[in-house]
């Protein structure tokens, strides 16, 4: 029963990041304009291993699949969309940019009992300058609507590499 949850939220994982993906087939300028795609990790709640794809200059798909945890170490994944403030503030040749968005969030649980919810999150990233990597800190709640409707907050710290 275990495996099938998994096999369902991976499928349902998968199916939002390709249908979001269609939505906007932008050319990307974004932190690393030759660079759309991100992969890397994340730590704290939830935690795990993270990519991102760049859709747009100011919009971008991250998912992560991992770790909750809360309630046993449940495995969980998430699919937001997110929109960037490019230009909200500079530093001088420094590439920072403060983002927002959600998405879906599923969690499976091993006494059955699988969660579902809608995540939400805030955060900022800071793309290093001699190397495609960017550092990223993140914060928001959770509404969770299965079994029962609970708001939980997450928070993480994470680094992605850009291909």
């Amino acid at each position: 029963m275990k495996i099938l949850s998994l096999i369902r939220s991976g499928l349902v994982a998968g199916l939002l990041m390709t249908s979001a993906g269609t939505l906007e087939a932008q050319q990307s300028s974004g932190p690393a304009p030759e660079k759309r795609f991100g992969l890397g990790f994340m730590l704290g709640e939830p935690t795990g291993i993270n990519a991102k794809y760049w859709l747009s200059e100011n919009s971008a798909l991250d998912g992560m699949v991992g770790i909750s945890w809360q309630d046993n170490n449940d495995f969980t994944t998430h699919v937001d969309y997110l929109y960037h403030l490019n230009d909200l503030f500079s530093i001088e040749e420094e590439s920072f940019t403060v983002y927002f968005g959600g998405g879906p969030r599923f969690k499976v649980r091993d006494r059955g009992d699988d969660i579902f919810g809608i995540r939400t999150v805030g955060g900022v990233s800071y793309m290093l300058k001699d190397a495609p990597v960017d550092l990223f800190a993140e914060a928001g709640p959770v509404f969770d609507f299965t079994p029962d409707f609970e708001v939980r907050f997450t928070f993480a710290l994470g680094a992605r590499f850009w291909f």
